[in-house]
């Protein structure tokens, strides 16, 4: 769902409609499986302004390239096609691991919190 919402945009600004698509559905998955571990928004809601601020505040993709609009930090780009790091495998690459510090993070995340649980539970138990 999170890639066709943004298919019409790639379509209009002549992009790689299957890179595209192949990016945002990843990072659609990456926001879906963030609540689906934390049972909050918090998460994926961080981690979708952090996606949009890096690829328009660093990388420069859109609104950042629309004239007036402030940036802290422009990146010139060199490498094209697969190889940009805003548009292709780089990016792809870092949202795989995206996936594993989310595992990684709420699986921590959740083990301090059922240790706390049990911590809790065998004290009132035992009164």
């Amino acid at each position: 769902m999170f890639a066709l919402v943004h298919l019409p945009g790639a379509i209009l600004a002549d992009a790689n409609v299957g890179l595209v698509f192949v990016k945002t559905g990843l990072l659609g998955g990456l926001f879906g499986v963030a609540y689906l571990r934390t049972e909050e928004l918090a998460l994926p809601m961080g981690l979708h302004f952090g996606v949009n601020y890096a690829l328009m505040n660093i990388f420069g993709i859109g609104a950042a390239e629309a004239p007036g609009v402030p940036s802290l930090l422009t990146v010139e780009q060199t490498a094209t096609g697969l190889w940009s790091p805003s548009r292709g495998v780089p990016l792809i690459v870092a949202v795989l691991a995206g996936y594993v510090v989310v595992f990684l993070w709420t699986r921590w995340r959740n083990r301090d919190r059922t240790a706390k649980q049990d911590t809790h539970l065998t004290h009132t138990g035992s009164d």
